[in-house]
């Protein structure tokens, strides 16, 4: 039998299909349902690229460089492209967390990874996942709506998208935004 989990090492471009699994059934969409292996194969290749960026970063910030060379910020601005498409949101976790703490995580989603599906998570890994998911539906919503708009429809206005989707994150997932925002992306920033 094929091992179905991949090393998130590769370079493997974004996954398009990410979070198509969650339509095939019912069971999917409720909540506490175990994520599925390609949802953390996923999230295991964006702490990787997450990890591999920020360490970089931090080293150059050591050696009292201020600036990449123009050829590595270039890929650097192709790195953060491919993470955004996939996990828009995700910049953000590399500005506000050290290396040790994204290598953390990386770890902690290797080990669900490894565990049985009904294992309990670390529950940052179910809000990391819900997040990326939400923000993803509402900017598809709100490019279908610019198309309309096109079209000569009527574009809506509203709230920005992350207000939105943490909205539906204090609903779904029963604590204050303060709160969410501290479990996925560290203390507040002062």
């Amino acid at each position: 039998m094929k091992d179905r989990r991949r090393d998130p090492a590769s370079k493997a471009p974004p996954d398009r299909s990410f979070g198509r699994d969650e339509r095939a059934t019912p069971a999917r969409r409720r909540r506490g349902a175990p994520p599925s292996a390609r949802r953390l194969d996923r999230l295991a290749w964006k702490y990787l690229q997450l990890t591999t960026l920020r360490a970089r970063r931090e080293e150059l910030e050591r050696a009292g460089a201020w600036r990449f060379d123009d050829v590595e910020a270039r890929d650097r601005k192709r790195a953060f492209r491919r993470i955004a498409r996939e996990f828009p949101g995700a910049l953000r976790e590399l500005d506000s967390l050290p290396a040790s703490a994204l290598r953390r995580r990386a770890a902690a989603v290797e080990r669900a990874r490894a565990a049985p599906p009904d294992t309990p998570r670390e529950p940052w890994i179910d809000l990391a996942l819900d997040f990326h998911r939400i923000v993803r539906m509402i900017l598809a919503v709100r490019r279908w709506a610019a198309d309309q708009g096109r079209q000569g429809g009527r574009r809506p206005r509203g709230r920005g998208t992350l207000e939105l989707a943490w909205e539906v994150l204090v609903r779904r997932h029963g604590a204050p935004r303060p709160v969410l925002e501290a479990i996925l992306f560290g203390a507040a920033r002062g």
